[in-house]
């Protein structure tokens, strides 16, 4: 019996061709903002690989939260020296049960502005206030965290779909969640057919 081929190469070539193409030297920083526990913690490695894959000119995070993604794409930013501007969207009301409190915003904007702040801003708006205040097609990384059921993320998708540039990238959170509540992700492909088209 002939071991497994794929495209001409045995399985275990091809394997190793693509962890050769995913794991960037970036992959293995240490994460420096680790103030509380968070489900992003294991996804910094992507979000180092991602901002060094992409290059962005203009990322934007909608719903910040505890910050681990946000300064995650900060630390690539500062570390890469790239000409990169971040944009961090906090909800600043009640939309959503989980938004960052006053207190917990104050400890990231400090946290923040000692680091970041050269390249990247911090905003409390709401998070249909923030799109009429940024260009249109200017965003090359776009990374949806604060939707959490479909209607929500829909009418935020369409929000900001203008703003995104002709390589724009966008993630979406809670893509792995299996609560009922959380159907954002299982509908996005109609909705990401529904952009292409237009």
């Amino acid at each position: 019996m002939h071991p497994p081929t794929y495209r001409g190469l045995s399985f275990q070539a091809e394997m190793l061709s693509i962890l050769r193409a995913c794991i960037w030297p970036v992959c293995f920083w240490r994460l420096e903002w680790l103030e509380a526990e968070s489900a992003w913690l294991e996804h910094a490695p992507f979000a180092f690989w991602i901002v060094d894959a992409l290059r962005p000119r203009s990322l934007i995070e909608l719903g910040t939260h505890d910050g681990y993604s946000y300064f995650a794409f900060c630390q690539a930013v500062k570390h890469l020296e790239l000409d990169t501007r971040c944009h961090a969207v906090e909800h600043r009301g009640d939309e959503r049960a989980d938004f960052c409190g006053e207190a917990a915003f104050c400890d990231l904007r400090s946290y923040h502005d000692g680091r970041h702040s050269t390249f990247s801003v911090l905003i409390r708006w709401t998070f249909d206030d923030a799109p009429p205040h940024l260009a249109d097609q200017s965003i090359d990384l776009f990374h949806i965290g604060g939707c959490h059921d479909y209607e929500q993320f829909k009418r935020q998708f369409a929000a900001w779909r203008p703003r995104l540039s002709d390589r724009g990238v966008v993630l979406f959170h809670n893509n792995n969640e299996q609560a009922a509540e959380l159907t954002a992700i299982r509908r996005c492909d109609v909705q990401a057919e529904a952009a292409c088209a237009a």
